[in-house]
């Protein structure tokens, strides 16, 4: 008999069939199951002017190679601010860059209790 589970966290998915001893994994591994960041970290989230994507680059630079798209709401891992942009933690665990034209920082847990600030997003 083979049983299949699901699991849905941040609208990705993750399906689990369980059968005759074995697992099988299909979908997504994300930060479902596996959350490699401290929770008091900061992230970064598209603005709200973004309708479909903002474009994740290789480097710091508009003319840089794209691998990947961080999409309305989604929220990734900030690992450094430089002038113009984010570098972000993407769920793949891959780093790329954002343009902070685009995006903003949402304050972690901590620096949100310290400060009643407009900015913390709770």
């Amino acid at each position: 008999m083979l049983t299949t589970e699901n699991v849905t966290k941040g609208g990705l998915r993750l399906a689990a069939s369980f059968g005759l001893g074995a697992i099988l994994l299909t979908g997504l591994l994300t930060s479902a199951l596996v959350d490699p960041e401290p929770a008091l970290a900061e992230r970064v989230i598209t603005s709200p002017r973004v309708q479909t994507y903002v474009f994740v680059r290789e480097m710091p630079a508009s003319g840089s190679p794209i691998i990947g798209t961080l999409h309305p709401n989604e929220e990734v891992v900030l690992v450094e601010s430089t002038p113009g942009w984010y570098r972000v933690k993407l769920l793949n665990l891959a780093e790329g860059f954002v343009s902070s034209h685009w995006t903003r920082v949402i304050p972690g847990p901590d620096f949100c209790h310290a400060q009643e600030d407009a900015d913390c997003v709770k």
